[in-house]
């Protein structure tokens, strides 16, 4: 079982993400009456108190973009020293029909453009693997990476 101490005393080395994250469990809990009404991952981010690897916990919930054809596991944040300036989000993306995986980085840059940048070599990019079709597809999906890390 979880205890009290366990949840605050390492509140000195929690970052503000992590307090939230903990605060917004612990008040759902009051809310809803109980720690049955949790789902797996909060549950799971509770337990990491228990030895010290909520930022592990935390990065797999919310550092992970999936949907049906695309996935996306984060890796960096870090400036865009591009001449447009921005944000780059450096990872792996998951191709699923193909079950390729490319590293590579997602740039958002001041002006709101985003640009992928994924290459098997100097040869073959992202936009090699993504049908044709698929183009509007892959491009939403690299905006809904970029909408839900912009404020990070």
């Amino acid at each position: 079982m979880l205890s009290y101490k366990q949840l605050f005393e390492s509140i000195d080395t929690l970052t503000p993400e992590l307090e939230l994250e903990r605060d917004t469990i612990l008040d759902k809990i009051n809310k809803v009456g109980g720690i049955d009404k949790l789902s797996d991952y909060e549950r799971n981010f509770l337990d990491s108190f228990k030895t010290g690897n909520q930022q592990d916990v935390y990065n797999s919930e919310h550092n992970t973009f999936e949907d049906e054809q695309y996935k996306f596991e984060l890796s960096k944040i870090e400036p865009y020293d591009g001449e447009e300036g921005g944000m780059r989000y450096r990872g792996i993306m998951y191709f699923k029909e193909s079950d390729d995986q490319l590293e590579g980085s997602i740039v958002e840059t001041e002006e709101g453009r985003v640009i992928s940048s994924f290459r098997f070599n100097p040869d073959k990019t992202d936009y090699d693997i993504v049908d044709p079709e698929d183009f509007g597809d892959y491009e939403s999906f690299l905006n809904y990476i970029a909408d839900s890390l912009r404020d990070r």
